[in-house]
C-alpha cells in the first residue's frame, strides 16, 4: 500500500474570501482528497495545510 501525503492550500482567487469560506475550502479539499486516497487504497501518511 503506498502511502502518500495530502497538500491542501487556498488559491489566490480564495484569498478575499472571509475565514469561514476559507476554511470550508480547505475542508471541502482535505475530504475529497481523503476519499480519493481511500478509493485506491492508499494510506495518507500526514495533511499539509497552507491557508
Amino acid at each position: 500500500m503506498p502511502k502518500v501525503a495530502i497538500y491542501c492550500r487556498l488559491s489566490i482567487e480564495d484569498k478575499d474570501k472571509s475565514d469561514n469560506d476559507a476554511s470550508a475550502s480547505i475542508q471541502n479539499q482535505k475530504a475529497m482528497l481523503r476519499d480519493y486516497c481511500h478509493e485506491r487504497d492508499w494510506e495518507i501518511y500526514d495533511i499539509y495545510v497552507d491557508a
